[in-house]
């Protein structure tokens, strides 16, 4: 007896994004101990958020078309691996502020990309509306992180 479509993605969507994850965290790790770097570490802070801004008008215009799942995607993947280069580097703005503070930007940039896998999983699971509930609260968090970090 075959289970339905939806039951094997519950099941296996979870145990492949945590692989997923752990994978890219195990990459990260790894490249750091032998000296090599993302290609997107090597820009600014500056370069990164600006690309990752136009990603980031890409998924607002694409979100909720079902037709442009596979591109949507695509974005989002972008977005999560810039967004993961971001997350280590230090905004000018805080850099001689202290560790605190740099550990509070780096929470707020890890919640992002935790956004970012909510919208991942939601388009997969062909949920248009939560996705798009996604793109919403990603927006509040650009926009609080913008008014607490670029100056």
């Amino acid at each position: 007896m075959s289970q339905p479509p939806e039951y094997r993605y519950r099941f296996w969507l979870p145990l492949a994004l945590i692989a997923a994850l752990g994978l890219f965290a195990w990459q990260a790790t790894g490249a750091e101990e032998h000296g090599e770097h993302d290609e997107h570490a090597e820009g600014s802070l500056h370069e990164i958020m600006e690309e990752l801004g136009g990603h980031f008008k890409s998924l607002r215009k694409s979100v909720g078309d079902a037709g442009n799942n596979d591109q949507t995607l695509a974005t989002v993947h972008e977005m999560q691996a810039l967004m993961h280069a971001a997350k280590v580097l230090t905004p000018h703005s805080i850099e001689d502020k202290g560790a605190a503070e740099q550990l509070k930007y780096r929470k707020v940039s890890a919640q992002s990309l935790r956004v970012m896998c909510d919208i991942e999983i939601a388009l997969l699971a062909g949920d248009q509306d939560a996705a798009k509930a996604g793109v919403k609260e990603l927006n509040n968090l650009q926009r609080a992180g913008h008014n607490q970090y670029k100056k």
